[in-house]
């Protein structure tokens, strides 16, 4: 979703670049804006993205079973560097770092 929102903004952005006069240099600006806008929501709260996450799993039916593996691979690259928290490697001898 956010690589979508970053490749079409940015994309925008490079066409309105050729727009004449001062429009030209706001109008990237404020098209490039949108992506950090997404961002910021998305990090601060990942709920109100639901719907547009929603609809786009809509239209790219394979996106929630890659969410799925692109978490699991953070997990299981956490846990082959030895960085876990006691709810993740409760069982094992690892070196567990709390979070």
């Amino acid at each position: 979703f956010l690589f979508t929102v970053v490749g079409t903004t940015g994309f925008l952005a490079v066409l309105a670049g050729q727009l004449p006069g001062d429009w030209g240099f706001f109008v990237p600006y404020l098209t490039g804006s949108i992506s950090l806008v997404v961002l910021a929501i998305g990090s601060i709260s990942p709920g109100l993205l639901q719907v547009a996450i929603g609809s786009f799993s809509a239209v790219f039916p394979d996106y929630q079973e890659r969410i799925a593996r692109h978490e699991a691979a953070h997990f299981l690259g956490r846990r082959s560097l030895f960085f876990c928290s006691k709810n993740t490697c409760a069982a094992s001898n690892l070196l567990t770092v709390n979070l």
